[in-house]
C-alpha cells in the first residue's frame, strides 16, 4: 500500500509540474510548459533545402507578445488595426557538427550580400531608422526579400559567418500573417529556426541572446 501511495503521488506530482522534462542529445531540459508550443505549422521547405529531415523536428518553443515586450525593449507585441499579438516561435533541432558548419557558412547568402546571381540588380534599401539593408527577390516580386547588416555590394571578401552580414529572410504575405521573417542560430548541438514578427526583425540579436539564456536556464546541470 505504502508503495502503491508512493507511485499515484509522484503521478499526481508530475501532472500538476509546470515544467516538462525533454532529454535531447546529451542534455536534459525542464521547459515551462507555457512555452511549448502544441500547435507547430514551421515551414520545412528551407530546412530540407539544407539537408535537413523534419522527423529532426524535436519540438517547438514559443513565446508570448507580453512575456518579450517585457524582456526586449523596443519589441513590438501586436500588429494591424486589430492588434493581433506578436509572438515567436522557434523549432528546436539536434544538429551534426558538419551540419552546424552548414548554416554558419558564410556562402549561403552570399548572393544577396554581394548583388550576384539571382541578386544582381536587386533593388536594395537602407532602412536608416534600424540601420539595416533589404535586398529584394527579383524572382518573386518584390514581396520577399533579405535583411543585411552591412551595405550590400561593395565588399568582394565575405564576413567569416553567415551571421556577422544576415539577419534575415522575410515575407510580406497577405491575410493575418503580414509580414513575418526567419532567422535562425545555433545554440550548443542544436539549431533555432526562428520566426519573428517583421516589425521585430530590427531586434533580432537581442531575441537571439534572450532565447539562448532561457533555453540554458532550462538545461539541467549535472
Amino acid at each position: 500500500m505504502r508503495c502503491f501511495l508512493l507511485v499515484c503521488l509522484t503521478l499526481l506530482l508530475s501532472s500538476c509540474s509546470d515544467v516538462h522534462e525533454i532529454k535531447v542529445g546529451n542534455n536534459t531540459f525542464h521547459f515551462p510548459k507555457e512555452n511549448l508550443s502544441a500547435d507547430y505549422s514551421h515551414g520545412d521547405g528551407e530546412l530540407l533545402e539544407y539537408g535537413y529531415d523534419t522527423a529532426n523536428l524535436e519540438f517547438a518553443l514559443t513565446w508570448s507578445a507580453d512575456e518579450l515586450e517585457r524582456a526586449i525593449k523596443g519589441y513590438v507585441k501586436s500588429r494591424g488595426e486589430h492588434n493581433f499579438p506578436n509572438p515567436i516561435n522557434a523549432g528546436f533541432y539536434s544538429i551534426t557538427p558538419d551540419k552546424r558548419v552548414n548554416r554558419e557558412n558564410p556562402e549561403r547568402y552570399k548572393d544577396a550580400f554581394l548583388l550576384e546571381g539571382k541578386y544582381e540588380g536587386a533593388r536594395v534599401e537602407y532602412d536608416k531608422q534600424n540601420s539595416i539593408f533589404k535586398v529584394y527577390d527579383p524572382a518573386r516580386n518584390n514581396w520577399a526579400w533579405e535583411v543585411l547588416k552591412q551595405k550590400p555590394g561593395h565588399l568582394s571578401v565575405l564576413p567569416k559567418l553567415n551571421e556577422d552580414y544576415w539577419v534575415g529572410s522575410c515575407r510580406d504575405l497577405p491575410g493575418i500573417m503580414g509580414l513575418t521573417c526567419r532567422t535562425d542560430f545555433t545554440y550548443r548541438n542544436y539549431f533555432l529556426s526562428v520566426d519573428i514578427p517583421g516589425s521585430n526583425i530590427r531586434l533580432r540579436d537581442q531575441i537571439k541572446d534572450f532565447i539562448i539564456s532561457q533555453v540554458e536556464s532550462w538545461r539541467v546541470k549535472n
